[in-house]
């Protein structure tokens, strides 16, 4: 009984107690034990705990999400991509909206102390998922905030690390170093509690990694393996140090760390990836290839690595290239090309090695080709894509060449035949078509059949399935074959939409404003161009050279053509040999002609390279001999010639710039006398047409006497008749010989050395036209222009709506719409605080089927604009003249 009493008196003290509790504890005015002990109960498993856990969430989305690209060094951290990040909005949203809650509802600071301890976990967690968000301006500013607040508190260290991995993140690598060397220097003294330590390492490695400086993260990725005792991280971190051995060179180190990470268990990719760079660790002079290549040709007979074949042949290649069987590695690396399909990073890698390979054999042709497909399939961040592209493309132009010259030559041998053996050639060609076209035709007469008997096979299988309750896909013989069939048709595909069509659209981003129009473009575009009759021997006759005039014209190209391919061995791929050879054919096969003098000093300036003296003089006496007037033998003769002709050059230009600004300031004497010196004193082809032009209108505008401008333009007219000084010239007079013109003429475009020549004509007052500019810093909108027929803009807004309030809760998007004319409508989403916001949800949406799933391919385009660029598109209405803008600024 007494017990029974006992327990009643304490329940209903507890009672009295959590409503004395309520009652004075929501304040958060006063400092008292109820109040703290209240907001710290409340803060802490209420709205901390659901944000807390609502970002783990997202974090653990967000790792799932991320791909690992092998073909580089790893990350430390799964971040993820831009459209990674926006997939986990919502989650961590929510997180933002608890944290928030806890700082607003629960926070008692007084007397410049916080008195809830769960207040600054709280603005960590804000911090956390702006961060998890990519929006590291906030992020930085929240974990900045966090470090002068609470900087006697343990909590600093972590909004360190914080801000340090922001910094890393936002390219801030000298800030992040700063901050990392003094939580060192505080660690060493002891101040850092057990989790802290354990991120450490890994944010400096981090830091260094994202850089491409790694020899300096191997230390801290030792210490993160030790420290760490989950094993996903010390795997990851295992992997990545296997990674920086191998880029560093130190091999077996390398392969000892791979083994590893296979000896761990890791994810089946990451094991796969150590596998194939173990074996391209071989090293040819420290070892027996035989077990490698035994054990890669043993995964590409294992069915789980069907999609990785690519890699595998690869990494074989590498092996028979380190061996110096370069006929074996060609083999393999064209195969490892054909079996990629999913993955073009390494068909570019497979590519760029076969380029590569015959560069170096001076075979260029078929590197040209190899460098071609290498650029169609390389990421533009690669690390020497720049040069790669500038060899595709001195390589084009070399190729292009040959070509001419073969081509040519092959006509001229034809023209040199009699018609019976001329046509008898033809015929062959032609025979050689027929017989490709028959092969085609039985080929697919034969994939028809196969399609029938495939058919008639399904329809039997399904039947005995029907009855037996075996579903098509679980008969793993008939998916056999028709898998077969499939890829005999189509060939090797990747698993994508929209596979059948052959030349799809890469992006809808920018379709033609209406199709129709493309299409009657097309079919014009057929019709002026039609299709060339392989089988008709007039196809091949029409560019044989068989008259006098027509064997010169030729001889022309061939000319033109050998003169580009000597230079380019010459200047842009450093081959003297072969440059040499070029060049002395031309001047065999074309004596006397126009580039002799050209010809011969390239040849003068090679043998002075190779230190050929007799050769060297032999073509020096040429030029001084035939061309003792020439620049080439100025240039011979004084060597300081060339310096000279550049500083006179560099003289008039600035006194060109002078006299512009001579003229915008209104003193035409200056710009009169500054014109007169340049003319009399330098031969610039290029500027004294245009010191004319200035004078002339400069003695208009003083003189104020029309004749005299009319009489100064029609001069210079008449003495530079193909410079471009004559067209605004005689704009002017077509504009004065107008006796009701009131139009006033703005020259200050076309004496502008920085600006081309172009001037205003017509016969009223002109309104200059705004143009765009580049802000990537201001405001931003999405905009979507789409077909007022085809397009349910009530859907769009619904459809919007609901993405934004689902992954941009925060950030209080608005829309809008309006007629852009009466046939197109602007759909506008506002506004993102600049382009990058921008172009983050502009990426998002790119691939969203949902939104755009009611619009019709062609009849809609998305891009993104300016506030400031906004109104100036609305006025012009002009969007190809936008695009034009968009294209050369906005690269999403």
């Amino acid at each position: 009984m007494k017990n029974t009493i006992f327990n009643k008196t304490i329940f209903l003290k507890i009672i009295f107690f959590v409503l004395i509790i309520s009652f004075v504890g929501c304040s958060t005015k006063k400092n008292t034990f109820t109040r703290r002990t209240y907001h710290n109960l409340t803060a802490h498993y209420n709205a901390f705990f659901n944000g807390n856990e609502s970002l783990k969430e997202g974090v653990v989305d967000l790792e799932k999400a991320h791909v690992d690209n092998y073909n580089k060094v790893l990350p430390v951290y799964k971040y993820g991509t831009a459209q990674n990040a926006q997939s986990v909005f919502p989650a961590m949203d929510k997180a933002i909206t608890k944290a928030s809650k806890v700082i607003s509802k629960h926070s008692i600071f007084i007397k410049g102390k916080e008195n809830v301890k769960w207040i600054d976990d709280a603005y960590l967690l804000l911090g956390k998922a702006n961060f998890y968000k990519q929006e590291y301006k906030l992020a930085s500013e929240t974990f900045d905030f966090v470090v002068k607040r609470y900087k006697d508190d343990p909590i600093k260290y972590d909004a360190m690390l914080w801000l340090c991995k922001t910094y890393t993140q936002t390219k801030k690598f000298g800030s992040s170093e700063s901050l990392l060397d003094m939580i060192q220097s505080k660690m060493e003294k002891g101040d850092f509690n057990k989790i802290t330590k354990k991120e450490f390492p890994l944010v400096y490695a981090d830091f260094y990694i994202q850089q491409g400086n790694y020899a300096p993260a191997i230390e801290y990725l030792l210490s993160g393996i030790d420290l760490n005792k989950k094993k996903q991280v010390k795997i990851r971190l295992t992997f990545i140090l296997a990674q920086i051995y191998q880029r560093s060179g130190n091999l077996d180190k390398a392969t000892q760390y791979f083994k590893k990470v296979i000896s761990m268990n890791p994810p089946y990719e990451m094991a796969f990836s150590s596998k194939i760079n173990i074996a391209k660790c071989y090293d040819a002079n420290a070892g027996d290839s035989k077990e490698i290549k035994k054990q890669l040709n043993k995964m590409i007979k294992d069915i789980k690595n069907k999609e990785y074949l690519d890699q595998i042949y690869f990494a074989l290649a590498e092996i028979y290239l380190k061996e110096t069987d370069t006929i074996t590695g060609i083999k393999l690396l064209k195969l490892s090309a054909s079996n990629s399909i999913a993955n073009p990073e390494q068909k570019a890698m497979s590519y760029l090695k076969l380029a590569d390979i015959h560069f170096i054999q001076v075979d260029y042709e078929p590197s040209e080709m190899y460098y071609d497909s290498t650029v169609a399939f390389l990421p533009k961040d690669y690390p020497t894509y720049d040069e790669i592209v500038a060899k595709k493309t001195i390589l084009n132009n070399l190729v292009k060449n040959l070509k001419i010259v073969s081509l040519e030559d092959s006509l001229q041998t034809l023209a040199k035949m009699s018609e019976r053996e001329r046509n008898s050639v033809i015929d062959k060609v032609i025979e050689r078509i027929l017989e490709e076209e028959r092969k085609k035709q039985q080929e697919e007469i034969d994939r028809q059949q196969s399609l029938a008997f495939l058919q008639q096979n399904n329809q039997t299988n399904t039947n005995a399935n029907n009855s037996g309750g075996q579903w098509y896909f679980y008969n793993t013989s008939a998916v056999s074959f028709g898998f077969t069939e499939f890829v005999k048709k189509w060939g090797n595909r990747k698993l994508e939409d929209n596979w059948r069509l052959l030349n799809k659209q890469v992006s809808m981003d920018f379709s033609d404003e209406n199709s129709t129009e493309g299409d009657s473009l097309a079919s014009d575009s057929i019709k002026k161009n039609p299709k060339p009759n392989l089988k008709d021997r007039a196809y091949y006759l029409k560019n044989v050279p068989l008259t006098a005039e027509a064997v010169d014209k030729s001889n022309a190209r061939i000319s033109e053509a050998l003169y580009n391919i000597g230079f380019i061995y010459r200047e842009d791929l450093r081959n003297n040999p072969k440059s040499i050879l070029t060049f002395e054919n031309h001047l065999t096969r074309f004596p006397e002609n126009k580039l002799d003098l050209s010809i011969y000093y390239q040849l003068y300036r090679i043998y002075q390279e190779e230190e050929n003296k007799p050769k060297e003089d032999y073509y020096k006496g040429l030029i001084l001999s035939k061309f003792p007037d020439s620049e080439y033998a100025k240039i011979i003769l004084d060597p300081n010639y060339n310096k000279q002709v550049a500083s006179k050059s560099n003289e008039v230009a600035s006194l060109y710039n002078e006299t512009y600004i001579a003229y915008q300031n209104r003193q035409y004497d200056v710009v009169i006398a500054n014109s007169d010196k340049a003319i009399s004193t330098y031969k610039d082809k290029k500027l004294n047409p245009k010191f004319d032009f200035l004078k002339a209108l400069a003695i208009g505008k003083s003189t104020k006497d029309t004749v005299s401008l009319v009489t100064a333009l029609k001069l210079v007219i008449a003495k530079y008749p193909n410079s471009d000084v004559k067209e605004p010239a005689q704009d002017i007079l077509d504009a004065l010989s107008n006796k009701n013109s009131t139009t006033k003429t703005n020259v200050n475009n076309n004496l502008n050395p920085e600006k081309k020549d172009s001037l205003n004509n017509n016969n009223k007052k002109i309104i200059p036209v705004a143009e765009y500019a580049y802000n990537p810093d201001a405001f931003h909108f999405y905009v979507l222009i789409v077909d007022v027929k085809t397009s349910n803009i009530n859907d769009l807004k619904i459809k919007f709506s609901n993405y934004n309030t689902k992954f941009y809760s925060l950030d209080k998007l608005s829309t809008s719409n309006v007629f852009l004319d009466d046939k197109r409508q602007i759909f506008t989403v506002s506004k993102f605080e600049n382009q990058q916001k921008g172009t983050i949800y502009y990426n998002a949406l790119k691939n969203n089927k949902d939104i755009f799933s009611g619009l019709s391919p062609g009849t809609f385009q998305y891009l993104l604009i300016s506030a400031e660029n906004y109104p100036i598109f609305y006025k012009s209405k002009d969007i190809s003249k936008y695009l034009s803008f968009y294209s050369k600024n906005y690269k999403n």
